[in-house]
């Protein structure tokens, strides 16, 4: 994300104001955390600039503006880096939430080639069925399980293709066997610095 307002809430987490900048350093932070063998999350995707109403807000933005500066950054890290992960934000952008938001079939896995696994954020969910649809892979806790009877019916009614469920599950199965193979660290095994 870009810092814009300087009372942003998560401003200390972003590189940059520019999305050039931005782009170059999340990316080769990205490739040297993942030639260690361990996966990276690019967050909050996308036009998320406000703590305030982040649940609620919505960015109106045209397509030049979103390109050039809300998309260019994370359109450079997915082309060079291929983060494991994307999470999504919590606000709307022209009206879908990010969670859900058509762009991800669309413009992330379609013209920029991303073959990793998209989530929400934590909570980060309204419809879930739109969100499968669209290519969200995984809904973070936060719902206990609400939308499972929605899931339910959309199969049901053939609102929701087997297909769409079938790509997001093997993304989280695709997920877990990458992090199956790396080499499990815990609190007995000695991690060396070199």
């Amino acid at each position: 994300n870009l810092i814009r307002h300087p009372c942003g809430g998560r401003s200390f987490e972003y590189f940059s104001e520019d999305p050039i900048l931005t782009g170059h350093l999340a990316s080769n932070l990205i490739q040297g955390v993942q030639s260690q063998g361990v996966g990276t999350s690019v967050k909050h995707f996308f036009s998320n600039n406000q703590e305030s109403w982040r649940m609620t807000h919505n960015v109106v933005v045209d397509e030049r503006t979103q390109r050039e500066l809300y998309l260019r950054s994370f359109q450079y890290v997915i082309q060079t880096a291929q983060p494991w992960t994307i999470m999504a934000a919590y606000n709307k952008v022209n009206g879908e939430y990010c969670g859900e938001h058509s762009i991800v079939n669309e413009v992330v896995r379609g013209e920029w080639g991303f073959q990793g696994l998209v989530m929400t954020d934590w909570g980060g969910t309204s419809d879930r069925v739109t969100a499968i649809r669209n290519g969200i892979d995984i809904e973070m806790p936060g719902s206990v399980g609400a939308f499972d009877d929605q899931i339910s019916r959309a199969m049901n009614n053939k609102n929701l293709s087997e297909e769409k469920l079938n790509e997001c599950a093997i993304r989280v199965l695709s997920l877990f066997l990458a992090c199956k193979d790396q080499k499990s660290i815990s609190p007995d095994n000695e991690v060396s610095l070199e």
